[in-house]
Parts: C-alpha cells; structure tokens; sequence
C-alpha cells in the first residue's frame, strides 16, 4: 500500500482476542512512544529557531549567558516500608521544551564526547539523586519548561519503554525512557538566565521502581563480592513487570522487542515485585552468565538451580539490607532460619518446600539451605542471625566466593557433584564437615535428620586481665534442647605457643569462664567446643596483653628526619614505651628512647631494625619490629652498593594487597611469585595441582608490609597446570585471597 511521506507517522497494531486495535501518535490517549530526533524535534549544542517567542511576550536575547543548576530525586512509594526508596542506577538526560509546541526541545550544550556527567546526563544513586550543574552561551527565548527524563535501563535491567514513553537509536540499538511524568518537569522563566532548581518526583511507578533497584542491588552485591570484577559478564537483562507470568519466571529463549531479539528476559508479576521475588530471578540469570552455556543450563538439575536462586536471593536482600537498609523480607524463602525450623516440617518458611503444594522442590530448600552455611560463616555479624548467629555450626572457613567460584566452574551439573566439586581442594576435616552439613541438611527432608551436627563456636568470648590473674568468659550459641539440639559435651582452652596450640584445660557444658595466671607477654588463647561429632575448626581467639605496633616510612631519604608513632592496641592502659636499634648484621639492640614515638635521621646508606616494646599496667608485654631503609636512590643504572637494599627514586609502598601472575610461565623447574602487601600481615601461599592436593606450601608466616618474592621450584613434580593461592590477614583485619595458574612444561 502507498503513502504519502509527507504525512507519514507511526502508528500501534495491537492485537487482542477479538480483532486488532490501532493506536495513534497524534492522539494523546492512544499515544505510542515518541522518537526523539524523528517524532521530536531536537537542538542540541545549536542555536535555537529565531524568534521562538511565539507571543509569550519574551524578547529574544541572543548570546545569554545561562547558568543552570538542576538537582533533585526519583523515588517510588514502598508500601511495605512506608517510606519512599530511589530509583537506582538508570541514566537521567535533561531538556528544555515550549510548553505550547512540546514536539521540540533544546539542549544547549555540546561536546565532542557528548557524554559528560552532570551536564549531558547522570546517574541516579541509591536515594535516587541525580544533579546538573553547567554554564552555556544561548537563547532560551520562548522555552518556558525543563525536563527530566529516566532511562528505562540501569547496569542490571532493561524496561521496555512504556506506551507514552521516548525512545531513540544510537547506531540501530534502542535508548528508552520513561515519560516525563516519571522524572521531572518544572516551569522556567526563559528571562532569567539562572536558574536554580530543586524538586523531588516522588510518583515514580513502584512496581518499576522496585525492578529497577533491586536488580541493581543485586548486581551490585555480586560486583562487590568479586572486588568489582566479575569472571562473566552481566549485561543489563530484559526485564518486564507484567501478569504473563504466576510471580516470576526467568527465560533464556528469543523475545523480538523494537526490532531486536532479546535472547534471555525476565518477567515479574506485579503482585510478586517484591524484593525476594526479584533477586531470585537475578539469580537464574546470574547463574546461566556463569555457565554460558545452553546445554548446561537445560541440562541441570532442577534442585540446584532453585536452590542457588533461593540462596542467591537471600544473600542479596541481606546486602541491601546491611548497606542501603531496605526491608530483608525475612519472613520470605529464608534458608538460615528455617532450615531449622521443626513445625510443621522442616523448611517451613521456603515456598519451595511446601507439602501442601503438589510437586514442590523440597530438595531445592535443602540445596539452599546447604549453601548458606557455606557461605554465611565467612561473612560479617550483620547478616541475620534469626537462629544461629555467625558462629553457625558449619565449621566452613573459607573465601565466600568460593560458593560462587563452585558454581561457576560445576561441571556435571547436580547438587551431589556441586557438593564434591566444593569439597576439592579443602582440608580432610572441613571436608568431613562439608558432607556432614550436606547430609543433615537432606537427610529424609520433612522427619528429623538422622545426621547429627557439631556443636556451634562459642560466641561473646572475652578475657579480662589484672596484674595476676586473667579470667575467660564465653557463650554457647548451640541448642540446648530442641529437635535439631547440638549441645557441646564440653570445651577446651588453649594458648597459641609460637607454633603450634597447647591445651590448658578441658571443661563441662556448664561452663562458661575460666581462669589462669596473668602471662609475662602478650599470648593469644582460644575456646573450641565439642561433642560427640567433634570439635569445631574456626573456634573464636583472644589476646591477653598489648599489641605492639607503630606507624611510619619504610623508606627514607639520607638526612631525612622521620617519626614512627606507635598504633598499638589492646591490652590495659596507660602503656609504657621501650624503643631500640639493631644495625645491619648484629645481634645487639641498642636502646632509644622511650614515648609513643621515635624521631631519628641518618647520613649515609643503610639498613637496620626499629623495635618497640609496649607494655600494659598489667604489666604484659609484646614486641613489634620493621626493617628501616636509610635510601640509595637509583636513577635506573641499578644501586651503587648491591648489600643495601634501594628503591627508584619516587617509589613507595604497595598502597593494597596484589598477586601477580608468575614469571616466567610456562616455567622449568622454577618461577617467581611477586605479591604486594599494604600493611603487616599472616601470609600464606599454597599450590595446588588440578586435582585440588596441595604439592606445596611456599610461605605460611607473618610479613611486613612491602614488595615480596618467593620462588616456587618443581624440580619433583610432573608437567602440568599447578594453582598458586595467596591467602593474607592484614593487621587492619582485611582479608585477602588470589588464586594464579601456572604451567610446568618439562
């Protein structure tokens, strides 16, 4: 059929169940989305049509100079919460506009990157706030609004653009966004040439809005768990809130939308657009980026894509409620607090398990449930702790990527082989508690489990000191009573020696203290719980006594005068300082001074140790040392003299933990290992073969901060792919794990 193009325009088919329905443009009622830069006239970084007073009684000023800052939020109504949460992470662009002719709009400034924040666009934060802040040399004469529009995307979804929303193409890939009754519009005096707004759009459609958060709320607890950088990739995912589906679905097949097919997409009714419902179906999607792969997603097993969903979406909602403190939805599928609950059957809480529904997964609440106290030790306190707290009876202490790490790299795709693939690799014991924790958590799923469970760590543990005694107390977080009881037969106290944990005293279940003589320096003790399945691993650590540490350059300059001040903590106060000198190659401490810090300078090249010793009013003791550098700079023909050690001039300290690839590799029979560390730090380096044994332990110490080496010699071992795994303590607490591939070619 012909046309005229003159009088062209889009228009909607729509079919229905009785006929088609068609909907005009031109018609405000039936209106489809607009195109901006088509349907839309558009000035951007040009100068607008003359004279576009249009009788608004405005003289035209050409060359104004206009000053404009715009700032406000986007938020939506959370009825649950009764309070009003941002819109999270979507793009917001601004426009100026003629009320009586809305078809154009002006954006006055230009660039050629076109992209810069805070003048082009911004980006919604978690509040939902957004800014922009720009000068411009123009003529706003006859536009008498500003606009604001939402991108209907953010990093985590993608909402097709609503019937009365604008969309666009850059290089034939669709821009969508919502209407201007979504974001802002606001009069303007074209007069006034600053202009200055502040104005909150509080009427932001929740259903949406909550897609769009929690989405990226998701996505964001992923990207923090792998320090920003994912091992897949997650592109934004189609995602549409609508009844086609009972509450959530997510799909990996085709969907044509604006001319593009969109191979995976998410659907979420609106009855269900609550935050569990939500995170659950980021979590499909997570876990078939993980997986890349067709086959492998069709072929799982039904048990442990659920449970990872559930497990997923509860690790998520517990994120958003420790950082931003959105509502955790506790009451929904809850792996930590019902796993254990005993009435009316075991997973009451998870939908999933629901004896009354016909053909529910109840093994996928067990796999959830399973994972959970995978991953739960190693987190923080914040996480809820509804029945058992951190000190969970799990006896798993490992990187919490791991359960993630395991999921991705799963071959045979079902709970039993995940459950073996998780175990690769780990300790016998831990291995034995990993299948303890898999048995109790689906033996006979409904009855009570045949499997017992350790008893949990002790929590609350503290240790109070005078100058002659130091008394212990601690609190059991085991079950007393109860279906699921796993009360301690009793505990043990030990001291760390050095080297190796000695035994002071074995105690009753109705203890909760112990006492001992005030220790000459600072030592660390431990209380470990028991019963018959054994003894828990990661029991909870105490130190009675100071400990020393100070703060200054590891390097210095030849005639620099430099302080280190001490950083020393615990133990009973006031302190008393001791500082002291060894030179290069001696055996002898020289004494110092005394005071929380120590001023020194020297003249020429050298190296020695700096010791403090700090001592309590319970007069307990403990020593810290760094190696000093008095500098050689090299200018980059190497050191003058070889027997002292030099940095480039400019050089300092590692400012985070790093691992770096070894050198060389492939590599015959050794290679180099360099690490980083920012601050003093229990360093321990591992290698593993493919199998998981361990072939090695490299370093298993205590090291100051610096750039390290360490030389990795397989003269013994086979050719083949060998991991390296750093695993790092700082003395600040931070955590830090990095695995490596290295290749032996023989």
């Amino acid at each position: 059929m012909g046309y005229s193009k003159a009088t062209s325009r889009w228009i909607k088919i729509q079919s229905g169940n009785d006929g088609f329905s068609i909907f005009d443009p031109l018609n405000p009622g039936d209106r489809q989305p607009l195109e901006i830069g088509k349907d839309i006239k558009t000035y951007v970084g040009e100068k607008p049509e003359k004279g576009k007073n249009k009788g608004m009684n405005v003289q035209s000023q050409p060359n104004q100079n206009y000053s404009v800052s715009v700032s406000g939020k986007i938020r939506f109504y959370q009825s649950s919460e009764d309070l009003y949460r941002g819109v999270y992470g979507n793009n917001v662009v601004l426009w100026f506009r003629d009320s009586s002719d809305p078809g154009t709009w002006y954006h006055p400034v230009y660039s050629s990157s076109g992209n810069q924040q805070n003048v082009h666009y911004d980006e919604l934060d978690e509040q939902g706030n957004f800014s922009f802040n720009f000068n411009f040399n123009g003529d706003l004469t006859g536009y008498d609004e500003l606009i604001v529009l939402v991108n209907t995307a953010n990093d985590a979804a993608i909402i097709p653009v609503p019937q009365d929303g604008y969309i666009t193409y850059y290089s034939s890939i669709p821009v969508m966004h919502f209407n201007e009754s979504e974001g802002l519009t606001v009069p303007i005096n074209p007069a006034q040439t600053t202009i200055t707004i502040n104005q909150n759009n509080n009427s932001f459609p929740s259903n949406l809005g909550r897609a769009l958060r929690y989405m990226q709320i998701s996505k964001e607890y992923t990207e923090t768990l792998y320090n920003g950088s994912t091992p897949f990739s997650t592109p934004p995912i189609l995602t549409e809130v609508n009844t086609s589906t009972s509450c959530g679905l997510f799909t990996n097949s085709g969907k044509w939308l604006f001319g593009w097919t969109w191979n995976q997409h998410i659907t979420i009714n609106p009855r269900c657009a609550t935050f569990s419902t939500i995170s659950h179906e980021f979590g499909h999607w997570l876990n078939y980026r993980m997986w890349t792969n067709d086959s492998k997603w069709n072929n799982s097993n039904d048990s442990l894509t659920e449970g990872w969903a559930i497990f997923f979406s509860f690790a998520s909602r517990n994120y958003g409620n420790r950082k931003f403190g959105d509502d955790f939805e506790k009451d929904e599928d809850n792996p930590e607090e019902d796993a254990f609950e005993t009435y009316p059957y075991r997973y009451a809480g998870i939908s999933y398990a629901d004896p009354d529904v016909p053909n529910t997964n109840k093994s996928a609440a067990a796999q959830s449930a399973f994972l959970w106290n995978l991953y739960d030790n190693v987190t923080d306190n914040n996480f809820l702790a509804t029945t058992y707290n951190n000190a969970d009876n799990d006896d798993i202490k490992d990187d919490p990527k791991r359960v993630f790490e395991k999921m991705r790299t799963l071959g045979t795709t079902s709970v039993a082989n995940y459950r073996n693939h998780f175990k690769s690799g780990l300790s016998s014991d831990i291995q034995t508690s990993v299948d303890k924790i898999y048995s109790f958590m689906f033996d006979d799923l409904i009855a009570l489990p045949a499997t017992k469970m350790k008893s949990a760590q002790v929590k609350d543990l503290s240790a109070n000191a005078t100058t002659s005694q130091v008394s212990f107390n601690w609190n059991s977080s085991s079950y007393s009573s109860g279906d699921y009881k796993n009360q301690e037969t009793g505990y043990r106290v030990s001291k760390y020696n050095g080297s190796s944990w000695q035994q002071l005293a074995q105690l009753s279940n109705s203890s909760n203290s112990y006492t001992i003589s005030t220790p000459s320096t600072t030592t660390t003790y431990k209380v470990t719980s028991y019963n018959s399945e054994g003894e828990s691993i990661f029991a909870p650590q105490v130190n009675v006594g100071p400990i020393s540490n100070f703060s200054g350059p590891l390097i210095i300059e030849t005639n620099e005068v430099a302080t280190w001040n001490s950083t020393s903590t615990g133990g009973d106060t006031p302190y008393t300082y001791r500082w002291e000198r060894r030179g290069s190659g001696s055996s002898s401490w020289t004494y110092l001074g005394s005071g929380s810090f120590m001023t020194l300078s020297y003249s020429t090249p050298q190296y020695f140790d700096l010791r403090l010793k700090v001592t309590d009013s319970d007069n307990i003791y403990s020593y810290f040392q760094q190696q000093i550098i008095v500098n050689q700079q090299s200018g980059g023909g190497g050191c003058a003299d070889p027997t002292i050690p030099c940095k480039r001039i400019g050089e300092s300290l590692p400012t985070e933990f790093s691992f770096s690839d070894n050198y060389p590799n492939p590599f015959n029979p050794s290679t180099q290992i360099r690490f980083e560390l920012p601050e003093r730090a229990e360093v321990s380096i591992k290698v593993y073969n493919i199998m998981g044994q361990e072939v090695a332990t490299l370093i298993n110490s205590q090291m100051q901060a610096g750039f390290h080496n360490t030389t990795f010699n397989a003269d013994n071992l086979a050719s083949g792919v060998y991991i390296a795994r750093l695993s790092a303590i700082g003395s600040s607490g931070e955590r830090f794990i990095r695995e490596i591939k290295m290749q032996l070619i023989k």
